[in-house]
């Protein structure tokens, strides 16, 4: 362990925003806060009806000059599936205002639609096969000498779910070998 100047212990990692905040300007920082929330929250901002098929894809902020300029509105850029770019134009005035509502303030000003095929990034859940007493029975005595017990559930339930990908692959390979 190192204790550093403002005498912290440093226990090997760092947030990473601990570990840029001093590189970067804070005015970048909190517009990037501002594309995180925004991506973690869409669904919520925009309706789930609307974030199946658009997602926020960047925000366009207008140039200061200088850091006292006042503060203008930014353009949200967004992806959109074909058959609902029409959609969203007719409710851009709606979707803005949920925006801003969620910010707190007026924080976009438009949206541009780009359509592009927005894809799914949920991968469709797999059907656990169950693993046998003689598996469980195995997965118990490797993990009976940890003592903390959150610990202990979180790898037999890894392990678990190995061996239920193992059996699932061998079920595979027995059909393939029925053909």
């Amino acid at each position: 362990m190192e204790i550093d100047k403002k005498n912290r212990v440093n226990r090997g990692f760092l947030p990473l925003s601990e570990m840029i905040s001093q590189v970067v300007d804070p005015t970048l920082l909190k517009r990037a806060g501002f594309n995180i929330q925004l991506l973690e929250n869409w669904p919520e901002i925009v309706g789930s009806d609307i974030a199946e098929t658009t997602r926020p894809l960047r925000i366009i902020w207008p140039h200061r000059m200088i850091g006292e300029d006042t503060f203008k509105a930014a353009t949200l850029m967004v992806a959109c599936e074909a058959f609902s770019a029409i959609r969203l134009q007719h409710e851009s005035t709606e979707v803005i205002q949920r925006i801003n509502t969620f910010f707190g303030f007026s924080a976009v000003m438009r949206l541009k639609i780009k359509q592009k095929s927005i894809r799914s990034t949920k991968r469709p859940l797999r059907q656990a096969v169950p693993i046998d007493m003689e598996q469980k029975k195995y997965l118990e005595q490797i993990v009976a000498n940890i003592k903390y017990q959150p610990l202990r559930l979180a790898l037999f339930d890894l392990g678990k779910e190995i061996l239920s990908d193992k059996n699932r692959n061998q079920s595979r390979k027995d059909k393939i070998k029925d053909i």
